[in-house]
């Protein structure tokens, strides 16, 4: 980490000075629509509220009229009002917006939310530009209270959500009652009644219609069909099983069971797919999934590491799996490498993971190289509790 030098303080200091004091209100709001005046009021924001929380308010006053000041509940300020209007729906103003749900503190948040947001939230998560506003609402909520009159808003509308274009909205929320940690029964209840899975056999598929974020009625339709090609799978959809993997494990069950539900050979496939690798990833790092879980998905593996090993997508997924698997499991994987080491080393990204399991001293010095594993486990085990496993299954990834 560099050290920012005191001089570019100084700076940061005479701009926000020059922007509060130097310039006039009308053209300091004027600036909030102006393609490259924008993003460094987005800066300064991001700056400010990690650096100067008073000045950043100021900042915030300053473009929205003392918003951050007004001590009366519920005080209506006309110019105000229709300038957050022409934000909300402003190409280029909109992200601004965006950026102060991302900065503002709780009192400011809540006042958006009852001044602007409140009984509109529906409406404005199907405007085309105002939605992307209205995710950073969401994912930047504060409480648990704030949340579930949030959540309670829109979660009759994840049907037409998906219908009509608007998965990050969905996304949006799912990401929400995990930072915040509520909501989880009510976000997996709109999902299933948007994906059309209520009963066990619907449920089965649920991992299918979230990552091609379709219903359950149109992935059958699709697969009566017999489409020759194979449907991508959605971006979103994959974040959402991911957001989804780190609720409590009684809320991530719909998506373990999912998981379960599905042919081992069809889960391998996945862990080559650019996409549907994050997915399996996620359950190997899942702070929330039990052991167990993850046990018997390294144990599917088995037999499959080495050709997992040779794609660029499924060495990712090996390095995860190495990263979580205890001193048996990886004696198991490790003897799969060797017995096809030659392959792996004329690969350019079977290599990389010969070098990370360190094979050739698996082969050499096998007794080194338990002793060193399990100094990695006993550190591992201390640091468990603080760090959790998501993190240092990323860690390791990075070695």
């Amino acid at each position: 980490t560099r050290l920012v030098p005191a001089s570019f303080k100084d700076m940061l200091r005479t701009i926000t000075s020059t922007l509060m004091n130097g310039l006039s209100d009308s053209i300091v709001r004027s600036l909030a629509v102006h393609q490259v005046a924008n993003p460094v009021l987005q800066l300064l924001l991001e700056v400010l509220a990690k650096d100067d929380e008073s000045a950043k308010d100021e900042l915030v006053d300053k473009l929205l009229m003392d918003i951050t000041r007004e001590e009366e509940p519920g005080h209506k300020n006309a110019d105000r009002d229709a300038y957050v209007e022409t934000l909300l729906r402003d190409q280029v103003g909109s992200h601004l917006l965006e950026k102060i749900m991302q900065v503002a503190s709780p009192a400011l948040f809540q006042k958006f939310y009852t001044a602007y947001f409140r009984g509109r939230l529906v409406k404005l998560s199907f405007h085309p530009i105002a939605n992307y506003v209205i995710q950073q609402f969401f994912v930047h909520a504060k409480t648990p209270i704030q949340l579930e009159m949030m959540v309670e808003e829109v979660q009759h509308e994840f049907e037409n959500f998906l219908q009509f274009g608007r998965p990050g909205v969905i996304r949006a929320v799912v990401e929400a009652a995990k930072n915040v940690g509520a909501c989880h029964k009510e976000v997996i209840r709109g999902l299933c009644d948007a994906f059309h899975t209520h009963t066990t056999i619907e449920r089965k598929e649920f991992m299918h219609v979230v990552l091609h974020m379709e219903t359950y009625d149109q992935l059958m339709e699709r697969r009566d069909s017999q489409e020759s090609t194979k449907a991508k799978f959605h971006p979103q959809g994959a974040v959402i099983l991911q957001l989804l993997l780190q609720y409590p494990e009684e809320h991530s069950k719909i998506v373990v069971d999912s998981y379960f539900a599905q042919k081992e050979e069809l889960m391998y496939a996945w862990t080559m797919d650019p996409v549907g690798s994050h997915v399996i990833e996620a359950f190997l790092t899942s702070p929330t999934l039990n052991l167990k879980v993850k046990r018997k998905i390294l144990r599917s593996f088995l037999g499959k590491y080495h050709s997992m090993a040779l794609d660029r997508y499924g060495g990712h997924t090996v390095d995860k799996c190495w990263a979580v698997s205890d001193i048996e499991m990886k004696e198991k994987i490790a003897a799969e490498l060797l017995e096809h080491e030659q392959a792996l080393s004329q690969s350019f990204h079977g290599k990389f993971i010969l070098r990370n399991c360190k094979i050739d001293q698996f082969k050499r010095k096998k007794e080194e190289w338990v002793e060193r594993e399990k100094g990695i486990e006993r550190k591992k085990d201390m640091f468990k509790d603080i760090l959790g496993d998501a993190v240092l299954a990323t860690a390791h990834g990075k070695q």
